[in-house]
C-alpha cells in the first residue's frame, strides 16, 4: 500500500514538472495505477479482487508509460520515448512467453520493467534540471 501511494505522489511530481499534457495524462495514469497497487495491499492473495488488481496494476502502468513514451518523442528526449516504447511491448511478449514458475515471478518481473521506465522518466527530469 505504502509504494502504492509513492507511485502517486511520484506521478503528481511529475504532471508538475511535464513538458506537455500528454505527459500530463502519461502521468495521471500512472496515479491511477499507484491506486491498483495500493488495493492490492487491501485484497490478499487468492481472492478475485486482489488477481483484478493485480493484472490490471500492470495494464495501467503500461499505458501509462506508453503516453509517457509517446509525450518524450515530442521532446529533446526523443531516445528515451523509442526506448520506451520498445521496451513495453517485448516486456508484454516475455511476459507471455516464459514459463514462469510462479505468480511471484512473473510479478518481480513486470516490476523491474516498471522500475526502468520510471527510471528513465527521471533521467529526463534530472537532465533537464542539470541543463538550467
Amino acid at each position: 500500500m505504502v509504494t502504492g501511494l509513492l507511485i502517486a505522489l511520484f506521478a503528481i511530481a511529475a504532471i508538475a514538472n511535464s513538458r506537455n499534457s500528454v505527459e500530463n495524462t502519461g502521468s495521471a495514469f500512472f496515479i491511477i495505477a499507484g491506486l491498483f497497487l495500493a488495493l492490492i495491499g487491501i485484497y490478499h492473495e487468492g481472492t478475485y479482487p486482489h488477481d483484478f488488481v493485480s493484472i490490471w496494476f500492470f495494464i495501467i502502468a503500461s499505458i501509462a508509460y506508453a503516453t509517457i513514451g509517446i509525450s518524450l518523442l515530442f521532446t529533446k528526449f526523443r531516445r528515451v520515448g523509442i526506448a520506451i516504447l520498445i521496451i513495453l511491448p517485448v516486456s508484454w511478449v516475455l511476459f507471455i512467453e516464459i514459463p514462469w514458475q510462479s505468480v511471484a515471478e512473473d510479478e518481480i518481473f513486470g516490476v523491474i520493467v516498471i522500475d526502468i521506465m520510471v527510471l528513465l522518466h527521471i533521467y529526463t527530469f534530472q537532465k533537464l534540471k542539470n541543463n538550467r
